[in-house]
């Protein structure tokens, strides 16, 4: 039990320094311009608050580690390939609708769907990283 709550942790932060950097590369270096145009409220990169982005990001890959190993069960990269992307599609549309109903954070909803695609592809690949984790012997 307790063997599997340190790999359930340590899947979680393995996940949660992917989704760091996945979302730097994607949303700061390769989609920057693009984001930019289809958002109002994005904060310039000198002015992002490193230490509340390294929280949030540990805690979206616990998130992760939690579900698939507590509840999903999941022990291998295409396991967890599926079941991150699954998540993640889910809560990438709930969020992203409800964020354009709700706020002028999103221009149109092509936006919403970049994002959607976009979630979908990071909770897939932490959703990897955590499978091979838990599969390790």
């Amino acid at each position: 039990q307790n063997e599997m709550n340190t790999k359930m942790l340590i899947g979680g932060i393995i996940a949660g320094v992917a989704f760091f950097f996945l979302g730097y590369l994607i949303y700061g270096i390769l989609l920057t311009d693009m984001m930019a145009t289809c958002t109002s409220c994005q904060r310039p990169m000198e002015e992002l608050n490193m230490a509340f982005l390294v929280i949030g990001s540990l805690f979206m890959g616990i998130l992760l580690s939690y579900i698939l190993s507590k509840w999903a069960g999941v022990s291998t990269f295409m396991g967890g390939i599926m079941a991150g992307g699954t998540v993640g599609l889910l809560l990438g549309i709930a969020m992203d609708c409800m964020s354009y109903a709700t706020t002028t954070m999103y221009n149109s909803v092509t936006c919403i769907i970049y994002d959607i695609v976009i979630t979908s592809a990071i909770w897939a690949i932490m959703g990897g990283l955590i499978g091979w984790w838990q599969g390790r012997k």
